[in-house]
């Protein structure tokens, strides 16, 4: 029953196709989970996913091979170009969720809240070979921003509020591939508080 399907082209189209597109599919949603989320056994969920996906993409051309040495004996040359595709893209598109992966697991997000009545000024981020740059920050509202670290550090927080500039230090040691996040909180009479400092890739996602 087995060697009878797998002799049919259909099956054998059907096996192509699907050997290409679950793995992009599952790919691509783990990806998009793992940014929601920041749990860290999406990592091994993606990982697991990749090794699967490459055993699919064989599975993939062997059907694909099988079907058209079929066809071929019955003299049709139909190519089936959809499930080749998706077999094909499954490399680049792996490669982008690796990167985007990593990129997600290694970036320290700054938010910076401002409760004052006055508007921040120039407001940037500086530390670990990074410098990064928010602008201006009205009352009331919050900005964020997401930094990748390249050396060892401190990270500081610095704006011009009143026409005074302030610095703030944000996080006493960063180092490169360093996640993390926290909350700067400029009040009303224009302290800076740091709030919810903790790191964004936890099993519990807090």
């Amino acid at each position: 029953m087995v060697s009878s399907s797998l002799g049919n082209p259909t099956v054998l189209y059907r096996i192509a196709l699907l050997s290409g597109a679950v793995p992009l599919v599952a790919g691509l949603g783990i990806l998009g989970a793992f940014a929601a989320t920041e749990r860290t056994w999406w990592i091994g969920a993606g990982l697991f996913c990749l090794t699967v996906g490459a055993a699919a993409f064989f599975v993939g051309v062997g059907a694909l091979i099988a079907r058209h040495v079929i066809l071929r004996r019955r003299e049709q040359t139909r190519f089936p170009w959809l499930p080749a595709a998706l077999l094909l893209a499954a490399w680049p598109v792996a490669a982008l969720c690796v990167a985007a992966g990593g990129a997600l697991a290694t970036r320290y997000v700054v938010v910076v809240q401002n409760n004052s009545p006055g508007a921040l000024q120039d407001v940037r981020l500086t530390g670990g070979g990074c410098n990064g740059q928010i602008g201006q920050n009205p009352p009331g509202e919050l900005r964020r921003i997401s930094l990748w670290f390249s050396s060892d550090d401190e990270l500081r927080l610095q704006f011009q509020r009143n026409g005074e500039s302030q610095t703030v230090l944000v996080d006493d040691y960063v180092t490169g591939s360093m996640s993390g996040k926290v909350t700067a909180v400029i009040e009303q009479d224009g302290t800076v508080a740091m709030r919810n400092k903790s790191a964004p890739i936890t099993d519990d996602g807090k």
